[in-house]
């Protein structure tokens, strides 16, 4: 049974590979190491008598041995089992000794370690010191029934998921529901009472959540609405029974694949799936594996919400902590961000760059400062370098709705009368028979790579320039941020057509300031807030 789960994980292919560390010696064990040890110890128990249907104990905490061997309170837990050999670490055995003595169930006592002890084996006798060590090819482990073969005293197994966070399951399977555990392979269970899960990242909150974390911030570990962030992914069914995608299930059936040399996944945002898989991928030398390759392997083999819709990014290595634990909040910070429409990357830096080339075409093109700007378009990978690159021309940005109806669109542009109009593919098919009717823009600038006639792209004006503007000698133009106006954007339109709201500079500096207060938003439930700095009271409900 080990050497299949090691197979399917890709510990075969890839011996080498540091599987753990011991946390009593700081000696690390490769996944060859423990293949090794797993077949020799088999073999041996086998000699001396362990049969299928047999118990084995075993009393250890987790150490360089332990999953050579495989899982095991005590007097309680030994009545119960009744193993035929019983295998302990040296603390445990040491813990445990008086206990272990004055009991007759176990054969043989099994001890890790080096220290010998009377009336016991020692594991690396039998694991690691053999006299001939068991080949992998030659090697057959005991058939087993998966679906019946089980521990003799059990009488169901129950899934369950929660973390230390939780202080125990927030999702699981009540002990009368045994029959619907069976109807429901793979589910983890039911909500508990008093605690509200969201999905695609399943985010938790209520009675059971933790206060906090001892002397760490909240920081990025809640949401908005005070709901901590797993990190995992999950779905429902139509019973409300959930399921989870386990990074882990994944990362081990990408390591079976023949390209794949490491591999971490995480969860990411998506606007349809609420949060979808994405793999970081170290591919073996010489492998020429695609994104799509890897993709398709993987919907082969899993359900439709495991499937890794995010992605596969391919990188030098994966993050992991001394102890061989992948470090996803390290994979989380190598994200960039990502256009919703192509789901392209763009690094802050790229938007930075791009921005100053931006300003300085719009420059040249004879934009100026009170000038205006017109951009429709949904959010993509060139908007916020669009953005900013207005802003610091000192010219208006007047953000027009890509679905406005004819009617609305015609309305913002008479409104706001912008010079140039930029314009995403989507936006500029939807409009096109309005845009090319009114003479209100001298250009169209145009998103994206199809070259349409009497626009420019883009990608010429701030990605592929004839020298990068550098940022030691940029300079954005002057503003007074009291009177000048960065923004138009436009009412909801429910009490007719939409108006155009003229924003300073100011307004939106110290819109986003507000943003500092989130933590006391928390606090304070059902409150819009304080009166913002400058503003009179009169000011601000009149403003809202």
């Amino acid at each position: 049974m080990f050497t299949t789960v090691a197979h399917k994980n890709g510990v075969v292919d890839q011996p080498e590979r540091a599987d753990s560390l011991d946390a009593a010696t700081l000696k690390s064990t490769t996944y060859g190491e423990i293949v090794q040890q797993a077949i020799n110890f088999a073999v041996s128990l086998t000699h001396m008598g362990v049969r299928k249907g047999d118990v084995i104990g075993l009393a250890s905490e987790n150490r360089e041995e332990f999953w050579g061997a495989m899982i095991g309170e005590f007097k309680n837990a030994v009545n119960l089992s009744k193993p035929k050999l019983l295998i302990c670490s040296p603390f445990a055995y040491k813990n445990q000794a008086e206990t272990i003595n004055s009991l007759t169930l176990s054969e043989k006592i099994i001890l890790f370690g080096n220290e010998r002890v009377n009336n016991t084996i020692l594991y690396k006798d039998l694991a690691v010191d053999v006299k001939e060590k068991v080949r992998y090819e030659q090697f057959r482990s005991v058939d087993v029934n998966g679906q019946t073969d089980t521990f003799p005293n059990v009488h169901t197994v129950l899934q369950g998921y929660g973390s230390s966070e939780t202080t125990l399951g927030v999702i699981m399977f009540k002990f009368d529901e045994s029959e619907a555990a069976k109807r429901k392979p793979g589910s983890v269970g039911r909500v508990v009472t008093g605690m509200i899960v969201k999905i695609g990242e399943i985010c938790v909150k209520g009675a059971m959540l933790m206060k906090g974390y001892v002397g760490i911030g909240r920081g990025d570990d809640f949401d908005d609405e005070g709901f901590y962030k797993t990190g995992d992914v999950g779905y429902y069914d139509d019973e409300r029974f959930f399921y989870v995608v386990f990074p882990t299930k994944l990362e081990a059936l990408l390591l079976t694949h023949s390209s794949v040399n490491d591999v971490g996944v995480i969860g990411i945002p998506h606007e349809s799936g609420g949060e979808v898989p994405l793999a970081f991928v170290v591919v073996q030398p010489a492998s020429d594996v695609t994104e799509k390759e890897l993709q398709e392997f993987v919907a082969e083999r899993v359900s439709d919400p495991e499937q890794l819709r995010g992605g596969v990014r391919f990188v030098d290595k994966i993050p992991k902590s001394p102890a061989g634990k992948i470090l996803r909040k390290e994979l989380k910070a190598l994200l960039k961000p990502l256009d919703a429409s192509t789901l392209k990357s763009t690094t802050y830096g790229e938007i930075v760059q791009q921005s100053m080339n931006f300003a300085v075409s719009l420059t040249h093109m004879g934009v100026r400062k009170g000038d205006v700007v017109g951009l429709i378009s949904e959010n993509r990978e060139e908007f916020w370098g669009a953005v900013i690159g207005v802003a610091c021309t000192g010219a208006t940005l007047a953000t027009i709705c890509p679905i406005y109806v004819k009617e609305e669109f015609k309305n913002a542009l008479n409104l706001s009368k912008p010079k140039y109009l930029i314009c995403s593919p989507f936006a500029y098919k939807n409009h096109a028979e309005t845009i090319n009717s009114l003479a209100l823009s001298e250009k169209f600038i145009k998103f994206g790579n199809e070259r349409v006639h009497n626009t420019i792209l883009y990608k010429d004006l701030a990605v592929d320039v004839n020298e990068q503007v550098r940022y030691e000698e940029f300079k954005s133009v002057d503003v007074d941020g009291q009177t000048d106006t960065l923004f138009i954007i436009y009412s909801s339109g429910t009490t007719g057509l939409p108006k155009g709201v003229m924003l300073t500079h100011l307004n939106v500096i110290t819109s986003c300031s507000l943003l500092e207060e989130s933590e006391m938003a928390k606090r304070k439930p059902g409150s819009v807030g304080r009166v913002i700095p400058g503003m009179s009271i009169k000011d601000y409900f009149c403003v809202s």
